[in-house]
C-alpha cells in the first residue's frame, strides 16, 4: 500500500470524527451538545472539578471554551477539561466512562 494511500485513510478517519458531525449529539442548554463514551485529548487551558452534568455549562460559561470532556477520578465526580478550537477538535470515541461536547455557537462551521 502506498503512503499516500495511507495518509488518505488516516485523514478520512480523522474527518469522519470532527465535531461538525452532528447526527449522534445530544441538546444541552445554551447551544451545548454532548455525547457520552468520548473525549477530546491535548491541550486543554481550563480545568474543574465537577460532575458530568455540570461540565457543559462550565464550558458554556468560560470565556474562549469551545469544547469539553469530563472525566471521572477515583477522588470524586471527576474534572471538566475545557479546550479552545473554534475550527475544530477531533474527538476519541470508545472512551467509556467519559462526556465530551461542544459549544455549537463558538465553532466556525464554513
Amino acid at each position: 500500500m502506498k503512503i499516500s494511500s495511507i495518509l488518505s485513510i488516516v485523514l478520512l478517519i480523522a474527518a469522519v470524527s470532527m465535531t461538525t458531525v452532528s447526527a449522534q449529539w445530544n441538546d444541552g442548554d445554551g447551544g451545548v451538545k454532548w455525547q457520552m463514551n468520548c473525549r477530546y485529548v491535548g491541550d486543554y487551558f481550563a480545568l474543574k472539578p465537577s460532575g458530568p452534568e455540570q461540565c457543559g455549562g462550565l464550558c458554556l460559561d468560560q470565556s474562549g471554551c469551545t469544547h469539553f470532556t469530563h472525566g471521572p477520578s477515583p477522588q470524586g465526580e471527576g474534572h471538566c477539561y475545557m479546550y479552545n478550537a473554534p475550527n475544530g477538535k477531533a474527538n476519541d470515541i470508545g472512551a467509556n466512562g467519559w462526556v465530551c461536547g461542544f459549544v455549537s455557537h463558538r465553532i466556525n462551521w464554513g
